[in-house]
C-alpha cells in the first residue's frame, strides 16, 4: 500500500490538532486529508469513515457541531461514471441519506462524499482534495431494545455490586478498630446475658 506524506504527517498532526468526540464518533479537525488517507487514518485507529446510515446517527453527529468548520468526509463513495450507485465503504448500500440540493453530482471524479457543517447536508467531492474526517468508533454498542437477555445481565450486574459491597462491609469488620466498635454496640443493644439470667443462676 502506498501512503503519501500527508497520511504520515496525520500521526504527528493528530497528536495536535482537534480532536473532538461524541463517544460514537471522532471528529478531525485541523487534521486535513485525502478521502483514501482519511479512511486508512480510521483503520489504523480501529475505526472507520463515518457511516451515517440512519436519523439516530445524523442526530449524534449533530453533537458535534460546537467543533465543526467547513466540509469533512465521510464514509460514503460512489463508483461508475455515468450513474454512480453510492455505497458505504463495508459495501452496505445506501439507504438512509441526507443530500445537499443539487446533489449527488455525477460528473468524473466526484466520487467521495463530504458533509457540511453548517447543516449536514451531502455533497460529492473530488477525492483528492484535503478535509477534515469523521471517524466511527467500530465497537460502538447501542441498543434501544429490552430483551430477556439484557435483563438478566442487568439482575446478575447489580446482584454483582450488592454482593462486592457485602464482601467489602466484611472485610471491613475484620479490622481491630471495627470489629471492636461492633462488638460493643452488640453488647448494649441486649445480646449479651441479662441480669435477670445472672439473677436465676445465682439462686
Amino acid at each position: 500500500m502506498e501512503w503519501s506524506i500527508e497520511f504520515l504527517c496525520l500521526f504527528c498532526v493528530g497528536l495536535f490538532c482537534g480532536k473532538s468526540s461524541a463517544a460514537q464518533f471522532n471528529l478531525y479537525h485541523g487534521s486535513f486529508a485525502t478521502f483514501e488517507d482519511a479512511k486508512d487514518y480510521c483503520a489504523m485507529n480501529n475505526r472507520f469513515l463515518a457511516k451515517i446510515d440512519s436519523t439516530y446517527k445524523h442526530k449524534r453527529v449533530k453533537n458535534l457541531k460546537p467543533y465543526m468548520e467547513g466540509h469533512f468526509w465521510i464514509g460514503l463513495k460512489g463508483n461508475g461514471f455515468v450513474a454512480k450507485n453510492f455505497s458505504w465503504l463495508d459495501s452496505a448500500d445506501l439507504e438512509y441519506s441526507n443530500w445537499a440540493t443539487g446533489f449527488p453530482g455525477y460528473h468524473d471524479g466526484l466520487d467521495c462524499v463530504r458533509m457540511r457543517s453548517d447543516d449536514f447536508k451531502w455533497e460529492t467531492f473530488n477525492c483528492s482534495q484535503q478535509l477534515n474526517f469523521l471517524c466511527e468508533d467500530r465497537y460502538y454498542k447501542k441498543s434501544s431494545t429490552v430483551t430477556t437477555i439484557t435483563k438478566v445481565k442487568g439482575i446478575f450486574f447489580g446482584l454483582g455490586v450488592i454482593g462486592g459491597l457485602l464482601t467489602l462491609i466484611c472485610l471491613l469488620l475484620q479490622l481491630p478498630c471495627c470489629r471492636t466498635n461492633v462488638t460493643d454496640k452488640i453488647a448494649h443493644i441486649g445480646f449479651g446475658t441479662s441480669d435477670f439470667d445472672h439473677k436465676r443462676f445465682s439462686t
